[in-house]
């Protein structure tokens, strides 16, 4: 599979606003498979890491999903390039791929996967009924503390020892009388959603088969304005917070350095460095 032939499967996918490029290293590296540079906007793919068109292609999408997430940035780019923005797109051009015909999911279609997933699977229920009695002695546990005047919390931190999130998920997943059938991680994040409605959403994610990262795409807060413009003004105000909380920190810093100096006698810089 050439270049051309790779930019062409990708653009099924999803047509980009601005035009990318595709280049085949000819090398292998030990560190990535691929790469996108934002600034010339090329997808680099070290192609004699892959032992098959799939694997390819499949970075060839990891790296095309780069492309998308940039361009449509209305501020400057995350410094953390795989957030959760980023996983969801790419697990949704991964989805449209094997729907079009251009990747070819293997765990569908191959005998050991589907043999292996499905023993899998089949622990999820009774992982999922462990976190929901779990979650209603966490919540004996509450009345309990109600009824002798102790801190829950202290319930939680000390007696058992968990994470305050694991338990209240447990509780409100118990509360909530969710299936143990989606598994010990997916009642725990379903747990923690308060709203119905995207308790819901995430729910019928779940039974479509949809990534964890999908579902948490599903509970993040929309933001109420994309402008650009609105965007970047946010950006700017906060990073000007950031300097000014920087600046006033390394005033404290220098007149702490100067009392040691007037106490001891002695500049920090010279000794620092002798």
């Amino acid at each position: 599979m050439n270049q051309d032939q790779i930019k062409e499967k990708l653009l099924q996918l999803e047509q980009p606003i601005s035009d990318f490029s595709v280049v085949l290293s000819g090398k292998s590296s030990a560190k990535v498979n691929g790469l996108y540079k934002i600034q010339s906007r090329e997808i680099v793919l070290h192609n004699r890491n892959f032992h098959s068109d799939e694997e390819l292609i499949y970075t060839a999408i990891h790296e095309y999903a780069h492309h998308l997430i940039c361009e449509r940035s209305p501020g400057i780019p995350n410094t953390r390039a795989h957030t959760v923005q980023f996983w969801t797109k790419f697990h949704e051009l991964l989805d449209t791929a094997e729907r079009l015909g251009v990747y070819k999911n293997l765990f569908e279609t191959n005998p050991e996967f589907i043999s292996l997933i499905q023993k899998i699977r089949s622990l999820m229920p009774h992982n999922g009924e462990l976190f929901l009695e779990m979650g209603k002695l966490i919540r004996e546990g509450q009345d309990l503390c109600t009824k002798h005047h102790v801190r829950f919390e202290d319930f939680i931190d000390r007696a058992l020892g968990i994470p305050r999130k694991t338990a209240f998920a447990a509780a409100q997943a118990f509360s909530y009388q969710l299936a143990p059938d989606y598994g010990w991680d997916n009642l725990s994040m379903l747990g923690s959603i308060a709203s119905p409605e995207k308790r819901t959403a995430c729910i019928q994610a779940i039974e479509e088969g949809k990534s964890h990262e999908q579902l948490r795409n599903i509970m993040r807060t929309k933001r109420q304005s994309q402008d650009p413009k609105t965007m970047l003004i946010q950006e700017k105000k906060r990073i000007e917070r950031t300097i000014n909380y920087l600046k006033n920190k390394l005033e404290i810093v220098e007149q702490k350095l100067s009392e040691i100096e007037s106490e001891t006698g002695t500049d920090y810089d010279e000794s620092y460095n002798s």
